[in-house]
C-alpha cells in the first residue's frame, strides 16, 4: 500500500494513536486494496460496520478507491447523532469535564456539514468542535467555522469553537486546539458514551479512477 492510503493510515495513526480503532483501520486496509483490484469499475461495495467506525471508513475508502461519495444506507440515530468522537479537557477549578466533539468526514464536504456540526455542538453542549475531513475546506466553509466565535478559557486565552483539519494537516503535525488540563483540578469521569446500534454504509462504486 503506499499513496493515499499510507497518508490516511500515517494521519489516522496521528488522531488515534495506538488504539482499537486504529489496529481495525490497519486491517481493514489491505483488505479494502484487494476488493478494488477484484472490483468491476461498475460494482458496489456494502459494509456493514459499527457507526464509530464509519466515517474513518469512509475516509479510507475514499484513500483506496478515490472519492466515492460513500452513504449510510439508514442515518444515524439516537443521543450520538452526529458524533464520532469525543475529548475531553479542564480549564478551571471546578474540576467539571468540558468536551470537544469530533465529525469525521469522507468524500465531498460542504458548509451545510459544519453547519451540522455547530447545530450538534449546541445540542450537547459542548466547548469546541473539530471538522475532520480529506478534502481543502471550501471558502464557505471556513466562514460557516469562523461564524461559530471562539471558546473563552479560563485563563483569558481563545480557541475557534469549530475547528476543521485535514487529514494533510495532521500528517504535517497540526492538532485540535484546546486549553491544557490543569494541575490543581479535580477531575471528574468523563461520561460512558453510549453503545450504538451497527450501521450499513452503501458505497456506490460507478466510475473508476
Amino acid at each position: 500500500m503506499g499513496g493515499r492510503v499510507a497518508d490516511a493510515l500515517r494521519a489516522f495513526r496521528t488522531f488515534l494513536g495506538g488504539s482499537d480503532m486504529m489496529a481495525y483501520l490497519a486491517m481493514m486496509a489491505p483488505r479494502l486494496v484487494q476488493l478494488k483490484r477484484v472490483l468491476k469499475e461498475t460494482g458496489s461495495i456494502y459494509l456493514h460496520c459499527d457507526p464509530t467506525a464509519s466515517h474513518y471508513l469512509k475516509i479510507l475508502m475514499d484513500a483506496v478507491f478515490g472519492p466515492v461519495g460513500a452513504r449510510p444506507a439508514d442515518q444515524k440515530k439516537g443521543a450520538d447523532r452526529g458524533i464520532d468522537g469525543r475529548l475531553y479537557f479542564h480549564d478551571d477549578e471546578s474540576g467539571k469535564s468540558k468536551q470537544i466533539l469530533f465529525s469525521v468526514k469522507g468524500g465531498s464536504v460542504t458548509a451545510s456539514q459544519v453547519r451540522d456540526l455547530r447545530g450538534t455542538i449546541e445540542r450537547e453542549k459542548a466547548e469546541i468542535g473539530v471538522f475532520l475531513c480529506f478534502e481543502e475546506p471550501t471558502k464557505p466553509m471556513l466562514k460557516e467555522a469562523a461564524e461559530a466565535g471562539l471558546y473563552k478559557s479560563s485563563d483569558h486565552s481563545t480557541y475557534p469553537r469549530v475547528q476543521i483539519l485535514t487529514v494533510q494537516q495532521i500528517l504535517e503535525g497540526r492538532q485540535a486546539e484546546y486549553p491544557l488540563h490543569r494541575r490543581d483540578a479535580t477531575f471528574k469521569r468523563a461520561p460512558k458514551s453510549r453503545p450504538a446500534a451497527a450501521e450499513n454504509l452503501m458505497l456506490p462504486l460507478e466510475q473508476g479512477e
